[in-house]
């Protein structure tokens, strides 16, 4: 469900733009959070205090989408 929400914001999203994802941790979550950095500025992991400690709640927040022309770059440049 993440990554079609994550679709969803690199169709819809201006430059920029922030994203907030809600998830409960699991084994996929640092691949997530890496794709997440090919396409934003800034990925914070976040456990908001009003969360049980016991709780596998978090949010990623995915700041200043970069555009996809930008993660086209990154990618050429990670396989060169």
């Amino acid at each position: 469900l993440c990554y079609s929400v994550l679709r969803f914001a690199l169709a819809m999203s201006a430059i920029n733009a922030h994203l907030v994802v809600k998830l409960w941790a699991n084994g996929d979550v640092s691949k997530l959070e890496k794709d997440l950095r090919r396409f934003y500025e800034h990925v914070k992991r976040v456990k908001p205090e009003s969360s049980r400690s016991d709780s596998a709640e978090l949010f990623l927040v995915a700041r200043q989408y970069k555009g996809m022309k930008a993660s086209k770059e990154l990618t050429a440049s990670e396989n060169s």
